[in-house]
């Protein structure tokens, strides 16, 4: 709603083509806030793994801010299907309607994730910035929440992850999230 507000702001119509989900918006979406119900910004919800609903939505569309996905990465490891097909299933069908179908659309953007770095990087005193792997099970069942540094396993502290880190996706979700990644670019 946010990015909505900022584009109405600069003069942008928006379309938010959202499955208002209840695991993301609750039971009862609400939609009555001064953006969603705007001249300048239409609420329509669908299924990004729908091409006929995304065919109808994306008439005369000039960009794409492509947001969908099943977010959560502890229940990714257990709805792994449904992952797949929302996340990566989805952004195929936006690309395939773009690829065959669409020439309007000019640019698509996406919203990666953090979670397709893994732990991501930390500082070390002794080592400067590492990138541990996942917390082994043994620290895990002793409430050790802390990475420790992979080279001389000392504490460390968490730091921005560079976009240029390896990636290292330890969830379904992450998995999903990278592809999307490798299929938009």
């Amino acid at each position: 709603m946010n990015l909505a507000e900022k584009l109405k702001g600069h003069g942008y119509s928006v379309i938010l083509f959202d499955s208002l989900s209840p695991q993301v918006h609750g039971d009862l979406p609400r939609l009555e806030s001064p953006t969603l119900t705007s001249p300048n910004v239409s609420v329509v919800r669908g299924d990004v793994t729908d091409a006929s609903a995304l065919r109808a939505v994306l008439r005369d569309v000039d960009a794409i801010v492509h947001l969908a996905a099943e977010t959560g990465t502890a229940q990714s490891m257990y709805q792994i299907g449904r992952y797949n097909w929302v996340n990566s299933q989805g952004t195929a069908s936006v690309l395939d309607l773009l690829a065959n179908e669409r020439d309007t659309v000019e640019r698509v953007v996406l919203a990666s994730s953090r979670s397709i770095y893994g732990e991501g990087a930390y500082r070390c005193a002794s080592c400067g910035v590492v990138y541990p792997e996942s917390r082994p099970l043994a620290a895990l069942q002793a409430h050790d929440w802390e990475p420790s540094c992979p080279h001389c396993h000392g504490a460390t502290s968490a730091v921005p992850t560079p976009e240029s880190a390896k990636t290292n996706p330890p969830s379904i979700y992450a998995v999903t999230k990278l592809s999307q990644e490798g299929c938009v670019r």
